[in-house]
């Protein structure tokens, strides 16, 4: 079950990248409806560009599918701290899907997204703590992971997803190691804040 909840998220994710760069709104010019001005924009090292055409290429929207384009485009914004790309990057690397699966990386991209205030990444370390993927199984750091994650939601669909995790896991959990949760939750806002604007 959790496999597919990934798996659905992953798909929403990909769905809800943004069309245009900030440059391309501002010009009136639907640069990134048009894959050789989406080309030009990445090239010309524009990150919402080039994290647009690794999607593209990800999942074949309007262009023959090639994961190894994807890792590639991915890789440039990603290199430049962009939370999407190191978000698409992660999860890639988590589930061996244009990589061999290295749980290790996926959570050190996780981990760079998230203090970027990255929700899905948040709720990927989730995962990885509760499976025990690449760090320690631990279900307190689950917990603290999705609770974080539900604060940082981008729409009521998230939320509730990464809530009803952070339910689940609260039920191994002593009220003690749910205050202690809380604790690290206030700590982490305290240096990465829900809206950091």
């Amino acid at each position: 079950m959790g496999q597919k909840i990934i798996v659905v998220l992953f798909g929403l994710l990909i769905a809800g990248i943004p069309a245009f760069s900030q440059d391309a709104q501002y010009y009136g010019v639907h640069a990134y409806e048009d894959l050789e001005w989406l080309s030009y924009y990445a090239n010309a090292g524009d990150q919402n560009a080039q994290v647009e055409l690794g999607v593209r290429y990800y999942n074949g929207k309007g262009i023959v599918p090639d994961k190894q384009e994807a890792i590639r485009w991915f890789q440039k914004a990603a290199d430049f701290n962009n939370a999407e790309a190191q978000l698409y990057l992660g999860y890639m690397y988590w589930t061996g899907d244009g990589f061999p699966k290295n749980y290790f990386r996926a959570a050190r991209l996780f981990k760079s997204a998230s203090e970027k205030g990255n929700a899905a990444a948040i709720f990927y370390l989730g995962e990885m703590h509760e499976r025990g993927e690449g760090v320690q199984a631990d279900y307190l750091e689950a917990f603290t992971w999705y609770y974080l994650a539900s604060e940082r939601a981008e729409t009521d669909q998230y939320r509730a997803t990464y809530e009803a995790a952070v339910e689940r896991i609260g039920g191994y959990l002593t009220q003690q190691e749910q205050d202690d949760a809380q604790k690290m939750v206030q700590e982490f806002n305290r240096y990465f804040p829900v809206n950091p604007n």
